[in-house]
Parts: structure tokens; C-alpha cells; sequence
């Protein structure tokens, strides 16, 4: 029988650590340092640094195997990667990417992705390619991995994550090595954890088509100021900078970019179109400017009905202010922030189904079928429809802009956001380009 063996592993890690204390402190206190080492046993992460893509940590740990074993590049016959779905090339195969990065010019290669099982799973296909195909004598399985970067510290469902490190491995098997063989193994995947097709992609210096504008990724891992100085100058040669993260990650990152003097335009997620949002730093004209999506109206470009439901949330705030649940000033401050409102659109359209549902017992299915019987309005916003097996969420946005306190038209003392673009679908947009066109 042919017998397959390991002939030996190569390894690369990144410079850069997170200790615990650190993923202790983005925990914001649900997980002490003392519990990140002895409960979740991380002592330190592995930091990807700005030239750490997926293919090329997985090239360099290729280049270390074949230095640790002496196997010559040109010895290989197949190259299996275990790179996982994220690369720097979104549009390359990852395993010719290795394949010419170590000078292995008689190999092929393909990728393999199989989430935590891919490393196993590519064992398992490289021992039966060597059993099985009289031309194959030698396989690399290589790959890097970066999924930490999709970690939210502040999520404490994630924690089973914290210890995702950067990094990149590979192993070289051969067919009748005699020594560090490879028995058998057992895999079984389970695709109902899979969320298809809503994972989102991040990639670094990525340049796909060169009629395109250069992407530049930068993982804000800390709220530090020197942890955020470094990230800020990646950054600092780009046209517009797009901060992705929740109101305390876009305050740090919007103020590291205006002690560094990096002014550039910043486009911001709906979280954080809300004045109280925005750091003091950008109340000064020199500051950069801020732009976000809303999935709501927020200034007086509504239509008849939205602003039937403005005048609504707003009756709805003096009442919490008379009621002495919230201040005044906070009151003001829900009625400009895309995020406050986001509540109270989710209980009217919850409250439409109990509306339809008039004398009839409320129960699970009583409700579904009342959601489903006809599309439902969004307040301060479009509609959704679920009547006739439809799924037809809300299909629009605006593009508002943060208008400072000094600036003619500020309405609060912290300042406001306006639109610059009204509500728009993407069938809008395109339609609108296509005429342009």
C-alpha cells in the first residue's frame, strides 16, 4: 500500500501582538485580563501587518518549509491552499499565487476553503491524490489566515474568537516517505452555521482593475492613540477615507486622523450619523469633513408622509422629556440621528401587525400572516413587503452630510446633519448614471 508522509512544516507570524490586557480592555471590562489568560487561554494575538494578506503570509511560511526540509520548489507537484475565502487578490487563485511567489514552475495548484476544517480537508485530498495519481510524488498544503480581523471585542458572543490570530502555515507530504504518516481521516462540515453570501470582505492595497480607484485596508484594532497613529498614515495619501466601526472606533479614528493632520473627507455608517457622534475635533472648519448613509429622513426634505411620522417621533420625545425620562437636550439630539430613530421605526412596524391583527388572538402565526397580508410603510422612511412570498426590504438611502455649529443652517449647538443626496435606491442611482451616460 502507498503510505503518504508529512516531510516537514514551515511557519510565518507577524511582528506585531495584542497582549490580554489589551483584549481585556477592548472587552470594555465583560472579560478581565486574568480571565483572557486563564479562562479563554490567549495570552497574545498575532497583529497583521499592512503587507499581511492571506496569500502572502501563506507564501512565506511556503518559503520556510522549503527551507526547514530542503525540498526543492521545482520537487512539487501540486499546491492545495488553505487560505479561507479572504485574500489581498480577490480575483486570483491563491495557490498560483504561491506557486510563482516560491519558484515551484512544475506545479499546479487550487484552493481549498472548508472553514476550520480546510487544513484537514486538504490533508485528506492531498493523500489521495498521492495514492491515487502515479504523476504526483509531492504535495505543498500552504495558506494564511487574518479572520480576526472580523472580531468585535465588544460582542461577548464572540469571545470563543479572541484568540484569532495572523499568520501562515504549510506542510509538505510525499508519497512513500515512510515516517510521519498519514493514517485517515474524518471530516464533517456544518453548513447551517453558514451565513452565505453577508460575510463581508475586507482586502489590503487591492487593485483589481486599474481603471478603478487603489483600496487601501487598515484594521482598527485599538482606540489608543498610539496604537491609531501608525493605521492613520496608511491612510494619509488617500482621496476619501471610509471608517467602518461603531461610535467609540470612528471617534478614535476620526481624532487620530485630525492630531495627525490627515484632513481628508470621511464617509462614515449610519450608527454614527447622530451629532453626539461626532468628536469635538470636528467643530473646527479645518477638520475634516464627515458623510454617511441614512436609511431615514433627517431634515426637512421628507415627503407628506414622512413628515407625518417626523411630527410623530417628535410628540413622542416631548412626551419622554414631560415624563422626565430623557433631558431636553438629548431629546434634540434624537431628532437629527439616524441611529435614535432606528427604535422607534421597529416598534411602529411591529406595531402594524398587532394593528391588523384587531380582535383576532395574537399568536405566532396570527401575527407572520398579518405582516405578510400587504406591504407596510417605514416610518421616516420607504416600505417593506412581505405580502405574497415576498422578502422586499427597504431599498433606499441618503447621503447626508455633518454641517458644524458655526456653519449657516446648524440648527443645534452641536450641529446637524443634512442630505446632500435625497432617499435613493440603487435602481435610482444607476438609472441616474445611465442618463448621464
Amino acid at each position: 500500500m502507498i503510505d503518504v508522509g508529512i516531510v516537514g512544516v514551515g511557519t510565518y507570524l507577524p511582528e506585531k501582538t495584542m497582549k490580554a490586557a489589551e483584549i481585556a480592555r477592548l472587552t470594555n471590562g465583560v472579560w478581565s485580563e486574568d480571565a483572557v489568560i486563564n479562562k479563554l487561554g490567549i495570552k497574545q494575538r498575532y497583529l497583521p501587518g499592512p503587507d499581511d494578506g492571506t496569500q502572502e503570509m501563506g507564501a512565506k511560511a511556503a518559503l520556510k518549509c522549503l527551507e526547514n526540509t530542503g525540498v526543492d520548489p521545482k520537487e512539487i507537484d501540486v499546491i492545495l491552499c488553505i487560505g479561507e475565502e479572504w485574500k489581498e487578490y480577490p480575483l486570483t487563485t491563491s495557490a498560483c499565487y504561491i506557486q510563482d511567489r516560491i519558484g515551484a514552475t512544475n506545479a499546479w495548484g487550487i484552493d481549498v476553503q472548508n472553514r476550520c476544517c480546510t487544513c484537514v480537508s486538504a490533508m485528506k485530498i492531498a493523500a489521495d491524490m498521492l495514492r491515487a495519481d502515479d504523476e504526483i510524488n509531492t504535495i505543498m498544503i500552504c495558506g494564511g489566515y487574518r479572520n480576526g480581523d472580523f472580531v468585535d471585542f465588544t460582542d461577548k458572543d464572540m469571545s470563543m474568537m479572541y484568540n484569532l490570530s495572523a499568520g501562515g502555515g504549510a506542510i509538505i507530504l510525499k508519497k512513500n516517505y515512510g515516517k510521519n504518516l498519514l493514517l485517515g481521516s474524518k471530516i464533517m462540515s456544518d453548513g447551517a452555521s453558514i451565513k452565505a453570501g453577508i460575510e463581508e470582505q475586507r482586502n489590503i492595497n487591492i487593485q483589481t482593475n486599474p481603471d478603478q480607484p487603489e483600496v487601501i485596508f487598515a484594521q482598527i484594532n485599538s482606540t489608543t492613540a498610539t496604537e491609531l497613529a501608525s493605521q492613520v498614515q496608511l491612510v494619509k495619501d488617500c482621496d476619501v477615507v471610509i471608517i467602518a466601526g461603531n461610535q467609540t472606533y470612528f471617534q478614535a479614528a476620526y481624532t487620530a486622523m485630525q492630531t495627525a493632520n490627515v484632513r481628508k473627507p470621511v464617509i462614515t455608517s449610519y450608527v454614527n450619523i447622530a451629532p453626539a457622534t461626532v468628536p469635538n475635533e470636528a467643530t473646527s472648519a479645518e477638520a475634516s469633513d464627515i458623510y454617511g448613509g441614512a436609511w431615514v429622513i433627517i431634515d426637512d426634505s421628507a415627503d407628506e408622509r414622512q413628515k407625518a411620522d417626523l411630527l410623530r417621533f417628535i410628540a413622542i420625545c416631548d412626551w419622554g422629556v414631560e415624563k422626565g425620562i430623557i433631558s431636553r437636550s438629548t431629546a434634540d439630539s434624537y431628532l437629527i440621528s439616524a441611529y435614535a430613530m432606528s427604535s422607534f421605526i421597529a416598534l411602529d412596524v411591529f406595531m402594524t401587525g398587532i394593528d391588523r391583527l384587531a380582535d383576532k388572538e395574537i399568536t405566532r402565526e396570527a401575527f407572520l400572516e398579518a405582516m405578510e397580508s400587504a406591504p407596510i410603510n417605514v416610518p421616516i422612511s420607504g416600505g417593506v413587503n412581505y405580502a405574497n412570498g415576498q422578502r422586499i426590504g427597504l431599498d433606499g438611502m441618503s447621503f447626508v452630510k455633518y454641517v458644524r455649529p458655526t456653519e449657516a443652517g446648524a440648527a443645534a449647538s452641536t450641529g446637524t446633519f443634512v442630505n446632500v443626496v435625497g432617499m435613493q435606491s440603487i435602481d435610482q442611482i444607476l438609472g441616474e448614471l445611465d442618463d448621464a451616460e
